[in-house]
């Protein structure tokens, strides 16, 4: 009898091997290959970690370059004058790379300080206005606010002179123009400012023109000419009298006229052409041209306290003073040479309607003009007749302000000249007037006709420049009412 088969036992593999460990071939791989990659991948890591300080810097500084630009580019638009004297009297504290007079009477000194061995910080000092009884710029106030624009830029050129210090140069065309002393913006075709920033070596160049570059030279402000022209001030007589031009009516009404409906075409000496449709009409009143000042007591001609405010409009050739003082015996101040005023005499309750339609202004070359305003102006009293002037226009007003220290002195005002309530008047609404399409002036008190207002309401709007509201498409009226009085208006433009 046969033995069964015995069953066949099934042995792990695990349990067939030995323990001999990596074979010499294995451990050279190992010893040679993996210190390679070890090696690669070190490299590499150091490598993104040193680039990671020169993204930085090149990421902040190419923010810096935004920075400047926005704000260089404004500055400059809107400049009336300029200067890179580190000698003459400049708005903040540093080294002036450039100094800038804008448009609005304010200074603005780009200067540069010392942030730490060889590193500078780029700043923007602004400072307010500062009427100046000359016709060149006056002497930057007091400091409103200092904005560091950029930090880690390389020298002024005024401490070191190499190709990679800061610098801004004006031109006329391609040629560069000296600013070593204040230079009027008109006929500056750009500025150039060169930046080099010290730890990226970002070099980059901001360019700008300023908008009055095709504006009146100042020789030639209040010249007269052959052609219909607009008025300056005589210099240092107001807030803006070396950039608010007056339109002349003389041209355009007569004495006595009930309607008027004419085209204007005002040239600004120099520079810009302004055309609009003018519009008039009247009911129980006659309107005629005028004169500053209009009225004993009107701010716009007249001198307070022997200072003259917009006198001699268009007489720059002749400076002579005609306007009487407060003193007796005192002459201050000039007569207008033009008639910048639209006087309304009422017959029991006028009124007149007067309207600009169409405006347009344009270069000597026919371009359109952006950065500028459409001004008008309270030319008389508004007293308690009663009297009232509304202005309306299609464009947002804003108010420009009569003086540093204030807007519309006493002109529409609850006070009296000594502070004292009045008791009555309405002052000006809305107040304040921020892009309002409709602004009023209505009192019920009056000033002695002796004692000459404070102030007047002065208005202005910038057209934008596009759409329904753009240049060309901008109206402005002015309604004046009068009880057996008078009321008058003025117009103009305050350019860039």
């Amino acid at each position: 009898m046969s033995r069964p088969a015995r069953p066949l036992r099934v042995v792990p593999l695990a349990s067939t091997r030995d323990e001999r460990g990596f074979t010499l071939v294995e451990l050279l791989v190992v010893t040679v290959i993996v210190p390679i990659i070890i090696g690669a991948l070190s490299m590499s890591l150091i490598s993104v970690f040193s680039l990671q300080s020169s993204v930085s810097n090149r990421l902040g500084d190419s923010a810096n370059s935004q920075v400047v630009t926005t704000n260089f580019t404004s500055d400059v638009q809107g400049a009336v004058s300029m200067t890179t004297s580190t000698s003459l009297p400049q708005c903040g504290t540093g080294t002036q790379l450039m100094g800038i007079e804008l448009g609005s009477g304010r200074f603005v000194s780009y200067t540069e300080v010392p942030a730490g061995g060889t590193m500078y910080s780029l700043q923007r000092n602004l400072c307010d206005v500062s009427a100046s009884p000359t016709n060149s710029p006056g002497v930057p106030g007091a400091l409103i606010s200092t904005t560091t624009l950029a930090y880690n830029v390389n020298q002024p050129c005024s401490l070191v002179v190499t190709l990679s210090c800061l610098k801004i140069t004006a031109f006329k065309g391609t040629v560069a123009v000296p600013t070593s002393t204040w230079t009027p913006t008109q006929g500056i075709t750009g500025v150039k400012f060169d930046l080099v920033a010290s730890k990226s070596s970002l070099v980059y160049n901001v360019a700008s023109e300023p908008l009055g570059a095709d504006s009146s030279n100042p020789s030639q402000l209040g010249t007269t000419t052959t052609q219909k022209t607009c008025g300056f001030a005589l210099p240092g007589t107001g807030t803006y009298a070396r950039t608010l031009c007056f339109f002349d009516f003389a041209p355009y009404l007569n004495a006595g006229a009930t309607s008027v409906s004419e085209p204007m075409t005002e040239y600004v000496p120099g520079g810009y052409v302004f055309t609009a449709d003018l519009s008039i009409s009247t009911s129980n009143s006659t309107v005629q041209p005028a004169t500053f000042p209009t009225y004993p007591a009107a701010f716009l001609g007249n001198a307070i306290g022997g200072a003259p405010f917009y006198t001699g409009v268009g007489c720059l050739g002749d400076p002579t003073p005609t306007v009487p003082g407060s003193q007796p015996g005192t002459i201050v101040g000039r007569t207008s040479c033009i008639s910048p005023a639209i006087y309304m005499y009422a017959n029991g309750n006028g009124k007149a309607t007067i309207t600009l339609s169409h405006m347009t202004l344009k270069t000597s070359t026919g371009d359109l003009v952006t950065g500028y305003g459409i001004v008008t102006a309270d030319a008389e009293t508004t007293d308690a007749n009663p009297e009232s002037i509304t202005w309306t226009s299609n464009v947002g007003f804003n108010q420009v302000p009569d003086t540093p220290t204030s807007p519309e002195g006493n002109a529409c005002s609850l006070v009296n000249r000594d502070g004292t309530p009045t008791g009555g008047g309405s002052d000006l609404t809305p107040n304040p007037i921020v892009n309002a399409t409709t602004v009023t002036c209505n009192d019920t008190y009056q000033e002695p006709s002796d004692q000459p207002r404070t102030g007047t309401v002065v208005l202005d709007v910038s057209p934008p420049p596009s759409g329904s509201n753009s240049n060309g498409n901008t109206t402005m009226t002015a309604v004046l009412a009068s009880s057996g009085g008078k009321q008058a208006v003025s117009f103009g433009l305050l350019l860039p």
